[in-house]
């Protein structure tokens, strides 16, 4: 039988303030990406992510489910494993994508901006949030 728990109590509750960010910044990507997947016009607004349809669509799989974790929502401890795991991992897709990206000489300003934003801010608390989650799975 599957049983849900809740995430363990926060040490540094001023903390939490840190991954709620990656949360909501994972979302606005996830969103963003998956709308701009197949172009997106709209009053004359063009926007279309770059990049190859089956990569944006396992990067933004990534954001989505890393966000259940991150937002502290009880979960099994094999969902709970897998979250973390996701939120570890999603920077060094992102940043593996704009390197794909930029060797295939696209430059995508709005990609590169928030993703280094995003990689540089929450790389070593992701990793931190990993080790802690790993440790009280196994």
């Amino acid at each position: 039988m599957i049983k849900s728990t809740p995430a363990p109590k926060a040490r540094y509750p001023q903390w939490l303030v840190v991954p709620y960010a990656y949360a909501a910044i994972l979302a606005f990507l996830a969103v963003a990406e998956l709308m701009g997947l197949g172009g997106f016009d709209f009053a004359n607004i063009t926007y279309e992510t770059p990049g190859e349809p089956g990569l944006i669509v396992v990067i933004a799989a990534l954001q989505i489910f890393s966000i259940p974790f991150l937002l502290r929502l009880p979960l099994s401890q094999f969902a709970r494993f897998f979250s973390a795991t996701f939120a570890f991992v999603t920077p060094f897709f992102i940043a593996a994508n704009l390197g794909y990206l930029m060797s295939q000489g696209v430059f995508a300003i709005h990609s590169l901006t928030i993703s280094a934003v995003t990689y540089l801010y929450c790389s070593a608390r992701s990793a931190l949030l990993f080790w802690t989650a790993l440790r009280r799975c196994v």
